[in-house]
């Protein structure tokens, strides 16, 4: 039970006592309002939300992942190690000349 409808129970067993009827009548349709409200807010977002679940049972799930060609990895792994090779040999040179324009 939350506080809200804590406070308006309250409300009508206050009036109740107080001899009020006709605050009692409103108390309880305000009570009822509210209990409406709630409901309709439960229902709205139960109709726009799905839970946060995994499907187990989707076609997504079930597919075995897709393999690439063997030559495929072979080339990417040829082309890699040419590019690193290229990259180190360019910036040893770059060193080298360095070291010898600046004479150390």
């Amino acid at each position: 039970m939350g506080i809200v409808e804590c406070i308006f129970n309250f409300v009508v067993v206050f009036s109740f006592l107080l001899g009020r009827s006709s605050n009692l009548v409103d108390s309880n349709m305000k009570l009822l309002e509210y209990r409406i409200e709630v409901i309709r807010t439960k229902e709205r977002l139960e109709r726009n939300h799905r839970p946060c679940e995994w499907d187990n049972t989707s076609e997504y799930l079930n597919q075995s992942p897709v393999k690439q060609p063997e030559y495929l990895q072979t080339l990417a792994l040829i082309c890699g190690l040419s590019s690193l090779t290229i990259l180190i040999g360019t910036t040893l040179l770059f060193i080298l000349a360095i070291i010898v324009h600046l004479g150390i």
